[in-house]
């Protein structure tokens, strides 16, 4: 958000750069307009060699960072032919940071929500193109527009920074393939609009252990409720000391089903480690009730 604010300083403001300060027609502002697009051409076409060298956080910081410089030289070349030469890089630095924030987005979610997660993500583009370039309109009618620049410039600089508590690179750690590992529930007699239904799952665990239990479980909420359950609870059998029941509501029966077909590596990872509390000679007796029709 904080970049693609900053960021339409330069898109707002160029058209009144280059009519009023440079005083060019149509022609001239398409030749402008030419050079960003052979720039986004040329980022593009390098842009893999770059990813070689550079990982997603420093390929940002890098981009941010020619970003910021063209907006300045826009506030102050005013010399023709140079001022293309800094929006040939104006085009280059779009193309890398459009394209790192696009594969980052699309690294972050799993298979069955990452349409979803695109879609936040333009939503979130446009949005913030949109409130910026009325912003800088604002503020160039105010002052002028090199100041303007000069103040998106400067916020673009320690946007940049945000990198640095906010990482684009995937954690080497996560997995978000789809596990592949569906439980057999696909009961033919239940149709799938059936619901709610309501799914427990029992644990015998070690009175030790159960710091450690409710800590590991306690981490399957996010899970469930990511993958479509309404609400989630765990529960304590105050009769048999060590038995722990977690509870899940899903909407339907086909909710239960796609909550299995959901599940990622990371999850499927995360569920072993709460089997690996179960104290019981038996798999943990999982029930599954639907509310009467």
């Amino acid at each position: 958000v904080a970049f693609f604010v900053f960021a339409s300083a330069g898109w707002a403001l160029l058209p009144l750069v280059a009519r009023r300060e440079l005083g060019l027609g149509p022609a001239g502002y398409g030749i402008m307009l030419a050079c960003i697009g052979l720039g986004a051409i040329a980022g593009a076409v390098l842009l893999p060699r770059l990813r070689q060298r550079l990982n997603a956080d420093r390929l940002m910081v890098a981009a941010s960072l020619v970003f910021a410089i063209t907006m300045l030289a826009l506030a102050f070349v005013r010399h023709f032919w140079l001022l293309n030469l800094f929006e040939f890089f104006t085009g280059f630095a779009w193309i890398a940071v459009l394209s790192t924030l696009n594969l980052g987005a699309q690294r972050s979610a799993a298979r069955w929500v990452k349409a979803r997660a695109l879609a936040v993500y333009l939503t979130v583009f446009f949005g913030s193109m949109t409130a910026g370039s009325a912003l800088w309109g604002q503020i160039a009618s105010h002052v002028n527009t090199a100041t303007s620049l000069c103040v998106a410039t400067i916020g673009m600089l320690l946007a940049s920074a945000t990198v640095l508590r906010w990482k684009l690179e995937k954690d080497p750690n996560l997995n978000l393939d789809i596990s592949g590992l569906i439980a057999d529930d696909a009961r033919e007699s239940i149709p799938n609009e059936r619901g709610p239904v309501l799914v427990s799952c029992e644990y015998l665990v070690d009175p030790e252990a159960v710091p450690d239990f409710l800590q590991a479980v306690h981490e399957l909420r996010r899970v469930r409720r990511r993958a479509g359950a309404m609400s989630w609870a765990v529960y304590e059998d105050i009769d048999r000391p060590g038995l722990y029941i977690e509870t899940f509501l899903l909407g339907s029966w086909v909710e239960h089903l796609r909550l299995q077909e959901r599940h990622t590596m990371n999850d499927h990872l995360l569920q072993s480690r709460v089997l690996a509390f179960h104290q019981g000679d038996a798999p943990p007796a999982t029930r599954y009730l639907v509310a009467p029709v």
